[in-house]
């Protein structure tokens, strides 16, 4: 069954004419890195079959001045990793 995950925030002020919000991921701890521009009126981004980690995401917020300073980071439960494969026993009788 595929994993996705749905990054989401409250959209900005019509009035603020925000152009894109852009969309910064850190995994397993490591510095915010882009990930993805998201035009308004949409206010979400959608992350599928993740790797497993620990995920946390930020965002700012663009528009004809300039963009915003970066959102406090957010974080998701962690993606589990793959078990090992099965031990398999034949018993005979």
């Amino acid at each position: 069954m595929p994993t996705a995950i749905v990054v989401s925030w409250p959209a900005n002020p019509v009035e603020e004419g925000v152009t894109k919000y852009q969309v910064f991921e850190s995994k397993d701890g490591s510095p915010l890195a882009f990930k993805a521009n998201v035009v308004p009126p949409a206010h979400e981004l959608t992350i599928l079959n993740p790797l497993p980690g620990v995920y946390a995401w930020a965002v700012k917020s663009e528009n004809f001045v300039g963009a915003s300073a970066l959102s406090p980071a957010s974080s998701g439960p962690a993606i589990p990793s793959v078990p090992p494969a099965p031990t398999i026993t034949v018993t005979v009788s």
